[in-house]
């Protein structure tokens, strides 16, 4: 039987940290179940994915993202977006985890002659992880959408991944 909420100890959870930012992902990592707190770790690139697997490792409070946002696709020439695409493709069967993905509209935060593109890349990204995902065990979807949300759900409805 499971005990009474109230004498469970509480588990927090980070549902959006960028531990591939930080200079000791592993550490932080450590501390960060030391004090019973879980993290949703995202990344901006798939590399950056990479990378924090092989530091964080398969530590029980850590999902890591794999990620493709739309900040380092506004800024990628289109090799480099479709070496990137590429990557997310190949590293998404091990993800249970896509994140930080989305649209970023806002003239402040990216240039608007990268609009298309953006769009372009969520929706290839969205379609991916729609057809990546189980059933049984989805994979959840981290959206970043800054001056686009209506976009970003016409995307994910189009592209099934709402529903997967």
């Amino acid at each position: 039987m499971n005990a009474p909420a109230a004498s469970r100890p509480l588990r927090l959870f980070d549902a959006h940290v960028h531990l591939d930012f930080m200079r000791e992902p592993a550490r932080v990592a450590d501390e960060a179940e030391a004090l019973g707190l879980a993290l949703a770790a995202v990344t901006v690139t798939p590399d950056g994915y990479e990378r924090l697997r092989a530091e964080v490792g398969s530590r029980p409070n850590v999902v890591c993202g794999l990620g493709l946002h739309p900040w380092w696709v506004a800024r990628a020439t289109a090799a480099e977006f479709e070496g990137h695409l590429e990557a997310f493709r190949r590293l998404l069967p091990r993800a249970r985890l896509v994140g930080e993905v989305g649209l970023d509209l806002s003239p402040r935060h990216a240039d608007p002659a990268s609009f298309g593109a953006q769009r372009e890349a969520f929706r290839r990204v969205a379609a991916l992880a729609a057809a990546a995902s189980d059933p049984g065990h989805p994979t959840a979807v981290s959206v970043h959408a800054v001056g686009a949300a209506t976009e970003v759900l016409d995307v994910l409805e189009e592209t099934g991944c709402a529903e997967r």
